[in-house]
């Protein structure tokens, strides 16, 4: 499955929220690609959406 998110950096928290709620609840599927197209997101809050989809062992391109 391949999702497309769109953030700025003041959406970004937002955007992580729906990310996680994307992986809480599709824990069974086999596959889950995370795609942001992001405008000047930072890269803390790029590190805080990576740490999301860490825990989920699934992938994100940011």
């Amino acid at each position: 499955m391949n999702i497309v998110y769109y953030s700025s950096d003041l959406f970004s928290e937002m955007c992580g929220v729906a990310i996680q709620s994307l992986c809480e609840n599709n824990k069974d599927a086999d596959d889950i690609n995370i795609y942001v197209v992001e405008d000047n997101i930072s890269d803390e809050n790029k590190k805080r959406l990576n740490n999301i989809v860490q825990h989920f062992s699934r992938k994100i391109f940011l």
